[in-house]
């Protein structure tokens, strides 16, 4: 949340982003923990709930002085000292070698800061001016924010040097490159924030919300009307360990989670319920005021939180509570004729009188299909991998990736996937993936056509037919019977019945001959993968149908 805000990368006035950056992260924490808009407060006082404008810009200055660090190494501290030790022997040998270059870049680099931000706003190229020892922690934010241009300008100079300058540039690299034996293979990182260790950045209540308009500074807090104490969470930590915690960001983490809390716990509570029954106690996850939905059982509900809080914050202990509760485990299938009264009062189940029958979200939906077709990398962390991507999705948007040249990583979990803010995977778009530019509290829950066609005629759902229908005949050794209950099995969770097995071969019998009078030259891409040498590819064919059509099924789709 604190890192991953939006950047303009054709911004030239830095000011203004860092204060975008200030406002989305101060909303977005709101969201997120308070179930609050606070958004609403930072032109004005807010208009439905009792949050004073003073109140968002004094929760904003628990983020003033964070700036990006994304070069944190990501690995156990056993590791890093290893590489650290090898890192330093490299160093040792080629501490000259490196000072020559570093002389030729300091130049190069004063060029192309002269040249690329002369169009900025005057405190950020006052901030590239300073000599980095000398820069407040604000004008180190304005660095971190325009860095991008600048970086680039120098690249272009060190490729486009002549003469002496090149021959010098080459040898030194050659030099250098001479050591690399010695020079440890690089860390994984991970993008994170640190606090800027010189004075914190003022924080001031800004007219209409224009960061050219400040009025009175005001000091780090909280919503006032939560009238919890506070003055004592921003006192230094005392304690051996805590002396490196950020003071500012810290307090705001202990007065999240004090016991009496009136918010936490019920917004952490209220959102795994959730999860696990498709709506929660209060149906307007993000917004617990005025506007917001009422709670469908209160008590129920500061109850879970009561539980959380007792078990030490424990979501192990609370997501365990739920699933093995009695409603969670109740079926969606109703009677009409039996169930009318509970129809005529609560319609919209939101006494949970029933399950709720939900179809997958698109995450789940994509990984289930490359899970049959026996693609799915199981690999944790790591890089995001870059799918495949249709050749009218390359035609219809600029921003599209290309695939990873390593085909194990197009096939990650969709959790490791590339997300973009202006371009979200076709597949995963068509079943209600959220906007990557805002916080999503819930996400619409539609069925349309463009779901059909995504998962009749897609390349995903397709190329999973294909990869699935392969995998089964060779593991069944063609035989019909063992391949429709393995496909019963892997798909619904449920072996066929006997009416089904017996459809299922009427299916591929109708189908082969289908195929056969309709297209008698079958292309290569309606074949399992890998086909089978003994199978004619007419029957062959037939099979990726009936995988394709399992994978269109109503009860593939949703959890009943």
């Amino acid at each position: 949340m604190l890192r991953l805000y939006a950047e303009d990368t054709a911004a030239s006035d830095f000011s203004k982003m860092r204060q975008d950056v200030l406002d989305d992260i101060t909303e977005t924490a709101g969201l997120t923990f308070l179930g609050l808009t606070m958004g609403c407060a930072k032109c004005h006082d807010h208009k439905f709930d009792p949050i004073k404008q003073e109140d968002f810009y004094r929760m904003q200055a628990c983020f003033a002085a964070i700036v990006p660090s994304d070069d944190r190494p990501a690995v156990e501290p056993e590791v890093l000292s290893a590489y650290q030790k090898q890192l330093k022997v490299w160093e040792d040998a080629t501490v000259d070698i490196r000072r020559q270059i570093e002389e030729m870049m300091v130049r190069l680099m004063a060029d192309s800061i002269e040249a690329n931000t002369v169009a900025y706003d005057n405190d950020t190229q006052a901030a590239w001016r300073m000599p980095d020892v000398r820069r407040t922690t604000r004008q180190k934010q304005l660095i971190a924010l325009s860095t991008r241009y600048v970086t680039l300008g120098m690249t272009r100079r060190i490729r486009k040097l002549k003469g002496d300058d090149k021959l010098k540039w080459d040898e030194l690299q050659q030099q250098l490159s001479e050591y690399e034996v010695l020079k440890p293979l690089p860390l994984p990182t991970a993008m994170a924030v640190q606090e800027g260790k010189n004075s914190i950045p003022e924080t001031h209540v800004l007219d209409t919300g224009d960061y050219r308009k400040p009025e009175e500074e005001v000091s780090p807090g909280f919503p006032e009307f939560l009238g919890l104490e506070e003055p004592r969470l921003f006192v230094e930590p005392t304690q051996p360990e805590a002396q490196a915690a950020p003071p500012r960001r810290s307090a705001f983490a202990r007065w999240l989670t004090l016991p009496d809390h009136p918010l936490t716990a019920r917004v952490i509570t209220n959102r795994l319920w959730q999860h696990h029954f498709g709506r929660g106690i209060i149906e307007t996850p993000n917004d617990f005021g005025a506007m917001g939905q009422a709670a469908t059982n209160p008590k129920l509900l500061d109850w879970l939180s009561s539980e959380l809080v007792e078990h030490h914050w424990s979501l192990k202990d609370i997501h365990r509570l739920m699933v093995t509760s009695a409603t969670y485990r109740q079926s969606s299938e109703i009677e009409p004729a039996e169930d009318a009264d509970e129809i005529k009062s609560d319609p919209d189940n939101k006494l949970l009188w029933h399950a709720n029958r939900v179809r997958l979200e698109a995450e789940p939906l994509r990984d289930s299909m490359l899970f049959l077709a026996d693609h799915l990398s199981p690999a944790v962390g790591g890089p995001s991998g870059y799918p495949t991507l249709s050749q009218a999705a390359r035609d219809n948007s600029a921003y599209f990736w290309k695939p990873d040249p390593n085909p194990a990583q197009q096939f990650r979990r969709s959790l490791y996937c590339i997300q973009k803010r202006n371009f979200r995977l076709p597949l995963l778009a068509a079943f209600d993936q959220p906007d990557m530019y805002l916080s999503c509290g819930s996400r619409v829950n539609t069925l349309t056509p463009t779901q059909s066609l995504a998962l009749l005629n897609g390349d995903e759902a397709n190329f999973a037919s294909r990869r699935w229908a392969g995998r089964l005949l060779g593991e069944s050794l063609g035989n019909e019977t063992v391949f429709i209950k393995t496909a019963w099995l892997e798909a619904y969770g449920r072996t066929p019945s006997d009416d089904e097995i017996e459809l299922a071969r009427q299916f591929l019998s109708r189908q082969a001959v289908r195929i056969y009078e309709h297209d008698k030259n079958l292309p290569t891409a309606s074949l399992p993968e890998p086909c089978p040498n003994c199978l004619e590819p007419r029957h062959a064919g037939a099979f990726v149908d009936m995988c394709h059509g399992l994978l269109n099924s109503s009860e593939f789709l949703f959890v009943d």
